[in-house]
């Protein structure tokens, strides 16, 4: 393979390891990279992140000429002014970060350094942030003001917009993404919606007592265990599609071919958050097997073929089902089996582990939150989370918001229906008002899922869902 091949690749990979965690939505940013001849390759406009193709590349010579691929992205001016000014520049990323937009449109910010050093990070890599004015996607003026920086600043904010980063090299020959500009609190699944120029003397007045300008509403998954399950899985991720949602989850999907389900997903554009481990002999009661002693080679044949499912269908996560029992004997398996199951998904899939309450799975091993952050802690693996579903957390002892707070670092993903009658989100004992705007106050951007069976068969009343993105 030749090094134009694996940088084209590794820009790929790198770009689908961002749309795959939530750092970039949609169609919204850019990416480039320079190669040994001094030309770059770049990022088309108009494309996902999750679906970038090698071959179709836009590439430039080292004169700055388009002499191959699809049409590039609208922002080279910017591309260009950093490779310009920086010469070990290797690669630029930018990224429109709801986070860091809502910074950006804070007012009485440094504008000269704009990031607090939170941590040691930020100045390694970052140094300081330097804000920029408010520019029109692909105004040619934006280029110029990093050329004006004189190659002095690593990264940038562009107010209403989002960061842009540069890398000083590829180490080992490979690409890698700095944190740039808000990295962290990069935009899950938000949909950003870039602001007229403001007013001459300031920034846009209606922003400044409102982080929520630009930002987006909240996400919501269709969960098509519950919704939708009278058809075929794809047809179901079409009618998901047509309902509104944003995501989709399910339960088992193994008997569609994944061929299918992966067509209909990129059909829709949705992206399938999670799919369970099977449940075992459910017609002796089984519910999952990773938790029963003695049973872990079907343990592990169940994890295998999650694992292959989701690779064929890119989703991102597994919930491995425990299965009924208890015990130390039982806890030992389950943390035995959950590290398998994070060996197997490596760094692309999330492995979940959920408490389920104990009126709708009796004798289940796994049933409070505390016991499974506990598990977490012990299994120690970076990419095994808990999948918080508030209608079991409530069940399970309530004071849902200050127990979705304390687990927050541990929380892979979020499920909700009514208490105690398992609907819609919009009645029962619990404010879902309440409950998720303060999600959403602590940073969580990622679609939630909603796991709830409807009221008149498996065609559900969405009047919720308007409500609750707005």
């Amino acid at each position: 393979m030749t090094e134009e091949a694996r940088l084209r690749e590794q820009i790929c990979d790198l770009a689908k390891s961002l749309f795959d965690r939530g750092l970039i939505h949609g169609s919204t940013g850019n990416i480039s990279a320079r190669i040994s001849d001094g030309g770059l390759l770049v990022s088309p406009t108009g494309t996902s992140f999750g679906r970038l193709d090698p071959s179709r590349l836009s590439r430039f010579d080292s004169d700055g000429q388009h002499v191959e691929g699809d049409k590039p992205t609208k922002e080279m001016p910017l591309h260009s002014a950093f490779y310009d000014t920086r010469s070990q520049a290797g690669a630029v990323v930018h990224l429109h970060s709801c986070h860091a937009v809502a910074w950006s449109m804070m007012p009485d910010v440094n504008e000269d350094d704009l990031l607090p050093p939170l941590t040691p990070y930020a100045i390694m890599q970052l140094g300081r942030v330097k804000l920029l004015p408010f520019f029109r996607p692909g105004d040619p003026a934006m280029g110029e003001a990093v050329r004006g920086l004189a190659g002095k600043r690593t990264a940038v904010m562009l107010a209403n917009h989002g960061p842009a980063g540069r890398r000083r090299e590829r180490r080992g020959g490979g690409l890698q993404c700095d944190r740039g500009a808000g990295g962290d609190s990069a935009a899950r699944d938000a949909d950003l919606r870039v602001p007229p120029p403001p007013a001459q003397g300031g920034r846009d007045s209606r922003c400044r007592d409102n982080l929520q300008c630009g930002v987006g509403s909240m996400k919501f998954s269709a969960n098509l265990g519950f919704l939708w399950n009278d058809r075929p899985l794809p047809d179901a991720i079409r009618a998901a599609k047509d309902a509104g949602f944003d995501a989709v989850e399910c339960h088992w999907p193994y008997a569609a071919l994944a061929s299918d389900v992966k067509a209909a997903l990129e059909q829709t554009g949705l992206k399938m958050l999670g799919l369970n481990t099977s449940r075992g002999n459910v017609s002796v009661g089984e519910n999952g097997l990773s938790a029963l002693p003695g049973r872990e080679e079907e343990a592990r044949a169940a994890i295998d073929q999650a694992v292959q499912y989701a690779t064929e269908i890119s989703a991102g996560a597994i919930h491995v089902m425990a299965g009924n029992s208890s015990g130390p004997r039982a806890r030992s398996a389950f943390i035995e089996n959950l590290a398998y199951a994070c060996e197997k998904g490596g760094s692309n899939i999330t492995i979940l582990i959920e408490p389920l309450n104990h009126y709708n799975a009796p004798g289940y091993f796994l049933s409070t939150v505390e016991q499974a952050a506990d598990i977490i802690r012990e299994v120690a693996r970076p990419n095994l989370k808990m999948m918080f579903d508030f209608y079991h957390v409530q069940i399970m002892g309530g004071d849902v918001t200050r127990r979705f707070e304390s687990n927050l670092p541990v929380i892979g993903h979020v499920q909700i229906a009514s208490v105690p009658d398992r609907g819609s989100p919009d009645h029962g004992e619990l404010d879902y008002s309440f409950a998720l705007r303060r999600v959403r106050e602590l940073g969580w951007a990622r679609p939630i899922g909603a796991e709830y069976l409807p009221a008149n068969g498996p065609v559900p009343d969405l009047a919720w869902l308007a409500s609750f993105k707005d």
